[in-house]
């Protein structure tokens, strides 16, 4: 027997609703401006009986090979293998960026004296299920960007 809506976790609901929503306009059943009208209404409300009105008109609904994607494109990469023990990072009077596609080390040491440097692990290939990060700023900033479902 299903959970009644009204008590069901209103973001679970908001994302049931947003994933409709995107699936409907990306295969073209919803324009563009009723798209944005109703993303924003969903994003607004807290009722979930308006949550659930929102998409009540449309024929497409969430089928596993969505749900599918969009884990696979959401998700980290986790590729079990061997990897580095460690990659240093030098930043003296000037800055770095460390993204896209890169296989991470077991440890990132950054080391950043008058500069900073962006460390974007967010399409990075993760080798190990703990990977430390140690950083030392004097006179400066780093900034580390992780995926959504990464534990720090």
């Amino acid at each position: 027997m299903p959970v009644v809506l009204e008590d069901r976790p209103i973001d679970k609901v908001r994302e049931e609703v947003v994933d409709q929503l995107v699936m409907n306009y990306s295969h073209g059943e919803l324009s563009l401006e009723a798209f944005e009208r109703r993303l924003d209404q969903a994003m607004e409300t807290d009722d979930p009986q308006v949550l659930v009105e929102l998409t009540a008109d449309l024929d497409l609904v969430i089928d596993q090979v969505f749900v599918d994607s969009k884990k696979q494109q959401m998700g980290m990469k986790f590729i079990l293998g061997e990897s580095e023990d460690a990659e240093t990072i030098f930043n003296i009077f000037s800055g770095s960026d460390r993204s896209g596609e890169w296989e991470l080390p077991k440890e990132i040491r950054v080391i950043s004296i008058f500069s900073g440097s962006n460390i974007d692990l967010t399409d990075a290939i993760f080798r190990d299920p703990i990977v430390r990060v140690k950083i030392f700023n004097l006179f400066s900033g780093d900034n580390i960007y992780v995926p959504e479902n990464v534990n720090v």
